[in-house]
């Protein structure tokens, strides 16, 4: 009964015992940003508390990597498969309870007040957006112009007025509401061609910093190709 009482008392000290982690505003915008887009938290079993993790495609490889080394303070690891993950925390709990409700990911007034730095926008947009070059004609003429999409449709029409709200305030951005097929039906889209200049230009000095990454922001390239064919 003793041996078992001690294993019990260790078990408590252990789960309670948490690093002291301090979230930085960069290190916050970037998980934020990410669980916008792909990032995902979860509460597995036993554990009291929700972590981070993030499955994507090979192509998304060095972008994981960049995120790892970003948030390297908060001991950010890569599985071997690729994956990326963060150990399970208090810290992350609280963000489970604001960005989750009945195990749905949710957009809410108070997690988007905790994008409020443009490293979390490219985030989202790395994660979930590109940018498109489409055209349309009249008479003998083209017409070529760039249009950004952050694919949203998880999200119900509410949720992505709210999130289409939010980026206007803080980064004075306009997207636009679109209809789509699937999922909630609605996604958010920039259409006009300085709004999509501004939009590239924000998001810029953090989605050059990944190689991989910087097609997305290739505007003038996307247009001499697109121009060719």
């Amino acid at each position: 009964k003793i041996y078992k009482k001690m294993q019990k008392h260790r078990k408590l000290q252990a789960e309670n015992n948490y690093k002291n982690y301090k979230m930085t505003n960069i290190e916050r915008n970037i998980i934020v940003g990410s669980l916008l887009g792909d990032g995902t938290l979860s509460i597995y079993g036993s554990s009291k508390n929700a972590h981070y993790r993030e499955n994507t495609g090979r192509e998304q490889k060095e972008y994981r990597q960049w995120k790892v080394q970003m948030l390297r303070n908060l001991d950010f690891k890569t599985k071997k498969d690729g994956s990326i993950y963060s150990p399970s925390h208090p810290i992350y709990t609280e963000l489970y309870n604001i960005f989750y409700s009945n195990n749905r990911k949710v957009i809410s007034k108070e997690g988007l007040k905790l994008l409020d730095h443009p490293i979390g926008l490219a985030c989202l947009f790395m994660d979930d957006g590109s940018l498109v070059i489409n055209s349309y004609k009249s008479g003998n003429n083209i017409t070529l112009y760039p249009q950004i999409f952050l694919y949203s449709q998880s999200f119900t029409k509410e949720e992505n007025i709210l999130l289409k709200d939010h980026i206007k305030e803080i980064f004075n951005i306009e997207f636009s509401l679109s209809r789509r097929k699937d999922g909630s039906n609605y996604i958010l889209t920039i259409n006009k061609r300085n709004e999509v200049y501004n939009f590239i230009n924000i998001v810029k000095p953090y989605v050059e910093k990944i190689p991989s990454m910087k097609y997305k922001i290739d505007i003038d390239n996307k247009l001499i190709e697109a121009k060719n064919r």
